[in-house]
C-alpha cells in the first residue's frame, strides 16, 4: 500500500521573544485542509516553529509522504543539514563548551521524521503564500489567546548551570507578573519596561534565588556564562562572586580575568581590579585590556594608561575602540599628546 502524499505548511509566532508564543499548522490531503494551533504564555520564536512541525506530524494516523514547509531557516536547516542529528548524537551539544538549545523539542522531531518520509522545505515568510499566510494568522492568534499553558521544556528549571545562566523568570508584584530575561526586566503581559523602583524590588526577590542556584553552578564555562549575565545586569556583586569562582577554576583564562576585573571596577575597586590584569599586560584581549586602562586613569596614572593604548595600537587594535580613554588622558594630561 502507497504511502499518503500530505503538504504540511507551518509557522511559529512569538510576541516579545521571549513572550506569550504560539504556533499555526495546515494540512492538505487529497483537496481537504485541516488547521492547527496552540500557544504558551512564555516561549521563543524558534520554539514555536519547531512545534509547529511537531504539531504537523503528530496529527498523523499512519505513515505519510509529507513534505512540510516552514518559513525558518533555524528548522528547514537544523533538519536538512542534519545539525539536529549531530546534536542528538553528541548528548544535545553543539560544540564541546555550548548546548544545543530546544533539545526537547528537536529529539520529539527527529523521532517523528523517523516515523514519516519527510521532506523539509523553506519558503519565504510574509511573501503572499496563502496557506504561508493562513499559519502566520493563526499562530499569532493562538499567542493571543487567554489562559495559555506553560512550555514546560522552556520555563522548568533546569539541571545544570549553564542552562541556569539562560533561564526567564516570573515574579510577582502588586499583582503583576514581571519577567527576567537574564539581563532585563519586563511585565509579562505587556513586554514594557517597569520603573527603576519597581525593578529594585524584584530584584531584592530575584536574588537570593539566583544565588542559592550559582552555589550549584560547578562547570567553568557555566560559571563564566553566568557572571557575564549578571555584569550585564548591573549586579555586580553576584557576578564578582561566580567570575572568582571561575578565576580559581582557570586562572590562566583571560576572559574569566576580564569579566571579575569589570566588576570590581564597576564597583569602586579600581586598584583590584588593575592587580587582576596584571598577568595580562601584555595579552591584546579588549576586554581585558579596555578594564585595565581605565583603571589606570581611575587611578591617575595617565602615562601608563597611555602607553598601553598606543601599544595596543601599534601592534593592529583599531584606536577608535579606545576612543573615550583617549579623550580622558587628553583631558587630564594634555601635554603627553604635545607634539
Amino acid at each position: 500500500m502507497s504511502e499518503k502524499e500530505v503538504l504540511i505548511f507551518t509557522d511559529g509566532a512569538c510576541l516579545g521573544n521571549p513572550g506569550k508564543g504560539g504556533y499555526g499548522v495546515v494540512l492538505c490531503y487529497n483537496g481537504n485542509q485541516k488547521q492547527l494551533s496552540g500557544g504558551f504564555r512564555l516561549t521563543t520564536n524558534n520554539r514555536m516553529e519547531i512545534m509547529a512541525a511537531i504539531a504537523g506530524l503528530e496529527a498523523l494516523k499512519s505513515r505519510c509522504s509529507v513534505t512540510l514547509y516552514t518559513d525558518s531557516k533555524y528548522v528547514a536547516n537544523a533538519i536538512n543539514k542534519g545539525w539536529a542529528r549531530r546534536w542528538r548524537a553528541k548528548g544535545w551539544w553543539r560544540t564541546d563548551k555550548e548546548k544545543a538549545l530546544n533539545a526537547d523539542l528537536w529529539a520529539r522531531l527527529l523521532d517523528l521524521c523517523e516515523q514519516h518520509n519527510v521532506k523539509f522545505r523553506w519558503i519565504k515568510g510574509h511573501a503572499g503564500h496563502e496557506w504561508n499566510e493562513i499559519c502566520d494568522k493563526i499562530s499569532k492568534e493562538a499567542a493571543n489567546a487567554p489562559n495559555l499553558p506553560e512550555d514546560g521544556g522552556y520555563t522548568v528549571k533546569p539541571s545544570t548551570g549553564e542552562e541556569n545562566a539562560n533561564l526567564h523568570r516570573c515574579v510577582q508584584f502588586n499583582g503583576k507578573s514581571y519577567t527576567w530575561d537574564s539581563v532585563n526586566w519586563y511585565e509579562t503581559e505587556t513586554h514594557l519596561r517597569p520603573p527603576v523602583s519597581v525593578i529594585s524590588e524584584l530584584n531584592k526577590r530575584l536574588l537570593p534565588l539566583l544565588e542559592e542556584e550559582d552555589q550549584q553552578t560547578k562547570d567553568f564555562h557555566a560559571l563564566l556564562v553566568s557572571a557575564k549575565k549578571a555584569r550585564d545586569s548591573k549586579q555586580y556583586v553576584r557576578a564578582e562572586k561566580l567570575a572568582r569562582r571561575a578565576v580559581k577554576l582557570s586562572p590562566s583564562d583571560v576572559g574569566a580575568s576580564a569579566v571579575l576585573s569589570s566588576c570590581l571596577r564597576a564597583q569602586g575597586s579600581s586598584r583590584e581590579a588593575l592587580k587582576v590584569t596584571e598577568r595580562f599586560k601584555f595579552e591584546l584581549y579588549l576586554p581585558l585590556l579596555s578594564t585595565r586602562v581605565a583603571a589606570l586613569c581611575d587611578l591617575n596614572r595617565w602615562e601608563e594608561a597611555k602607553q598601553a593604548v598606543d601599544r595596543a595600537v601599534a601592534i593592529g587594535t583599531n584606536k577608535e575602540k579606545f576612543s573615550e580613554i583617549v579623550e580622558r588622558i587628553r583631558e587630564a594630561k594634555p601635554e603627553l599628546y604635545d607634539e
